[in-house]
């Protein structure tokens, strides 16, 4: 994946051990990969992190999406989407857009219309 074209996304949970997040961060990158391609990753830890760290909440939760077309971005959008719904108690930051539950039942096709236009101005900045 090219550095400088992708966004980041965080996932999180009120509460979640690192570990819990770290094995669901793992789950989501899989399930981005299997239905959109090669898109998902972890960032790389710095070299300074402790030999068997995980690093804390904010970096465990960490993915980078590479971005790739508009066609693409729609489909990323849809399964953060569907993941969130799937599991309501974690919360998906992309940008200035934060996914929980609720945004997720509220309005999915505006959601999804919102997260394509994040993403997509991430793209365009790093072109």
């Amino acid at each position: 994946m090219n550095a400088s074209h992708h966004a980041d996304i965080e996932l999180s949970a009120p509460g979640a051990s690192s570990d819990l997040i770290f094995t669901t961060t793992q789950q989501l990158i899989a399930e981005l990969n299997r239905e959109a391609g090669p898109v998902a990753l972890r960032p790389t830890v710095p070299a300074a992190a402790e030999p068997g760290a995980k690093g804390d909440l904010v970096s465990v939760g960490q993915i980078a999406i590479a971005l790739i077309s508009a066609g693409i971005t729609k489909q990323i959008a849809q399964i953060l989407m569907a993941f969130i719904k799937r599991n309501p108690r974690y919360v998906l930051q992309v940008g200035k857009i934060k996914i929980t539950k609720d945004h997720a039942s509220a309005n999915e096709v505006e959601m999804i219309n919102s997260l394509v236009k994040e993403l997509a101005s991430k793209s365009e900045r790093q072109k």
